[in-house]
């Protein structure tokens, strides 16, 4: 473990996503984005869905992930998500159809959870269609 590194957990109710020892995240909060590094306070911050770049050795993976929050506690990193992706795992024609049936929810919503429900999923698709085109 260098002294640069810190351990960075993101877990989805799926699935433990990724688990290991990083430089630097930078994630996508409600407020902006966040880039954190070893030594980070201790935090809970709201994550709004987007594309997180986690730095490891000199390189750069990039997932998406959707709503979640994200706890730094003793110099370890812990993302609570609902969806998190990698690019690989992306498939746009998907994600394309998903906006389009959120976008007729929002139209025709006959209650404001829809068009709430709606919109987070729109926004959800549009960050893993962002995390797939810079992968290509």
């Amino acid at each position: 473990m260098s002294e640069k590194t810190f351990e960075v957990n993101i877990i989805t109710p799926e699935r433990n996503f990724f688990k290991d020892q990083v430089d630097m995240i930078t994630v996508e909060t409600i407020d902006g984005s966040l880039g954190l590094l070893k030594n980070a306070s201790d935090q809970v911050i709201a994550l709004v869905p987007g594309g997180i770049k986690i730095t490891k050795d000199g390189s750069v993976l990039t997932a998406s992930y959707g709503n979640g929050y994200i706890k730094v506690k003793n110099g370890i990193v812990v993302m609570l998500v609902e969806t998190a992706e990698w690019p690989s795992e992306i498939d746009p024609s998907r994600v394309k159809d998903t906006i389009a049936e959120n976008e007729d929810i929002i139209r025709f919503k006959k209650a404001h959870y829809e068009h709430t429900w709606g919109k987070s999923n729109i926004a959800r698709a549009l960050a893993r269609l962002k995390v797939k085109n810079k992968d290509e």
